[in-house]
């Protein structure tokens, strides 16, 4: 998965997010080690301070769960990631039905496009396969 960390918007709620949509895609299954702090910081270019706060709020959620020495890993029950992940894709829905409101277009409009674009990904799917 690619880290996508917009520096103009909170970061530790992004990084708890993109966690969770990694947890979700099956990328660290239950009770597998995640990045260590450090590893994170460097590869999404953050302090390993604001890492260890995103962590410490999944670990508040119980997504994640440390063992000192070993690092952190994924908690057994994935429910809470779930339902994270539930809440950020009718979040970014949402987001997307009021940009298209605010210029001009109707949620039936808006949905038209957006099935009109899923159709076009889908053909040319087909044609690179």
């Amino acid at each position: 998965m690619k880290w996508y960390i917009n520096k103009s918007k909170p970061i530790c709620p992004q990084i708890c997010e993109h966690m969770c949509v990694a947890i979700n895609l099956g990328e660290f299954a239950p009770n597998e080690k995640v990045y260590s702090v450090r590893e994170l910081s460097l590869l999404i270019g953050v302090t390993p301070n604001t890492v260890q706060k995103a962590y410490d709020m999944l670990y508040e959620m119980n997504i994640i769960y440390s063992v000192p020495g070993a690092g952190w890993f994924v908690c057994e029950n994935t429910n809470a990631c779930t339902k994270r992940v539930e809440a950020l894709v009718n979040e970014k829905i949402e987001e997307y039905f009021n940009n298209m409101e605010s210029i001009g277009f109707s949620k039936e409009k808006a949905t038209l496009l957006l099935q009109e674009r899923v159709g076009k990904a889908n053909e040319w799917i087909t044609k690179m396969c």
